[in-house]
């Protein structure tokens, strides 16, 4: 059985406070759709840091 992303973990922990919230379906969606963006563009961030930092360090 593969382990769950933190990523998925994330998202499935807000969307559960959504639904404590009453939260409609697209509210739910826009949700999802804005955090799946936001942690892809911190991932690619740090993955470009830290190609950067190995750069530096090979310098």
């Amino acid at each position: 059985m593969e382990k769950p992303s933190r990523k998925r973990l994330t998202i499935e922990k807000c969307l559960s406070h959504l639904d404590m919230l009453n939260a409609d379906a697209k509210t739910k969606q826009i949700v999802y759709m804005y955090m799946a963006e936001l942690y892809q563009k911190a991932y690619d961030e740090g993955f470009r840091q830290g190609q950067y930092d190995n750069r530096k360090k090979m310098n």
